[in-house]
């Protein structure tokens, strides 16, 4: 089987995020405390099913432990996931225990996820289990280095959300659960906050502005206050294209909004923000304006805003260009 990169790594359950912030920063804690080790693992092959440090893909199917048995690896935070009736997106790749699973991960893959029975006292389930989805999901990743899948469902609960995937691999399975922590993130619906975000004429003490290489991309012209006041729809990408841990991501999602941009309407603001204030090769903290911002504690992500100023869509983690592509045909 075609894999990307080498033997998964299996992230530490991440600390809270918020006692991160009460002390000096480096770029390792400010991603683990994020959670976002299971993203930046991408890199280096890929996240694991669970939570739980140390432990070896498991087939929940079968209930076997093999170190070559092909998991669904989450590609995203679960802290990121609103219990708030609206679709979650979540992000999956297969992985086989060596790495990621490219060109031979199946097309589709036939996807149902269920809502796990409250516990009684005793320990047992009670009740039966609550199918909240069944669809058929298509492999993405034109554009990038990594396959996947993108699956958007709404978490009928707290409770661990069991998800199986259906393909010619067989049965495989992923766990995810909402509501985690994602209180102050901004969430498709809510109303844009007005900030200043860096231009090359004024940079608003970031340096670079653009880390972008070997040119910045175009993207710096106009601050998203102005944009907002002025009533124009705002695509914000935020992503630091030399410094990101996930190269998979950071980069190629910035470079597909550089070709994609063309289609949007007119007036349409394109605003990239960096993640860092003034990074080098040695400290990357402290982190813009823009991450408290919007609540993030993850990159890249990207925001599509109306003329009202309201959120239409967001994308986290990684997007190919379908997806992004379909995320700006909403101010068409």
């Amino acid at each position: 089987m075609t894999r990307n990169g080498p033997a998964p790594h299996r992230p530490a359950t991440p600390p809270n995020r918020r006692l991160l912030r009460a002390g000096p920063l480096t770029r390792r804690s400010f991603l683990a405390g994020a959670g976002a080790l299971t993203l930046a693992a991408c890199s280096g092959g890929g996240g694991d099913t669970t939570a739980t440090s140390g432990t070896l893909p498991t087939n929940r199917v079968s209930g076997s432990v093999d170190e070559n048995a092909i998991v669904a690896s989450r590609l995203f935070d679960t802290a990121a996931l609103a219990l708030d009736g609206t679709p979650q997106r979540t992000l999956w790749a297969f992985n086989d225990g060596q790495g990621y699973l490219t060109d031979t991960a199946p097309a589709t893959v036939q996807v149902t996820v269920t809502d796990q029975p409250e516990t009684g006292a005793d320990g047992q389930p009670v009740g039966e289990p609550n199918v909240v989805l069944e669809t058929e999901v298509a492999l993405h990743g034109d554009g990038l280095s990594l396959s996947y899948y993108p699956v958007e469902v709404v978490f009928a609960s707290d409770r661990p959300h069991d998800f199986l995937f259906r393909s010619e691999l067989g049965d495989v399975t992923g766990v995810a659960i909402a509501g985690s922590g994602a209180a102050d993130l901004i969430h498709p619906g809510m109303a844009f906050p007005s900030l200043a975000t860096p231009t090359m004429a004024d940079p608003q003490g970031v340096d670079p502005v653009c880390t972008r290489v070997p040119e910045p991309c175009p993207f710096h012209d106009v601050s998203l206050d102005e944009a907002l006041a002025a009533g124009r729809p705002v695509i914000l990408n935020v992503s630091t294209p030399a410094f990101c841990a996930t190269q998979i991501a950071c980069g190629p999602v910035l470079e597909l909004l550089i070709d994609e941009a063309g289609a949007l309407p007119a007036d349409t603001a394109v605003i990239h923000a960096e993640v860092y204030q003034h990074p080098t090769a040695q400290e990357l903290l402290p982190t813009a304006p823009i991450i408290d911002a919007v609540g993030a504690w993850f990159e890249p992500f990207i925001f599509v805003i109306d003329r009202d100023g309201t959120v239409l869509r967001r994308l986290d983690f990684l997007w190919d260009r379908a997806e992004l592509d379909e995320a700006l045909a909403l101010l068409a």
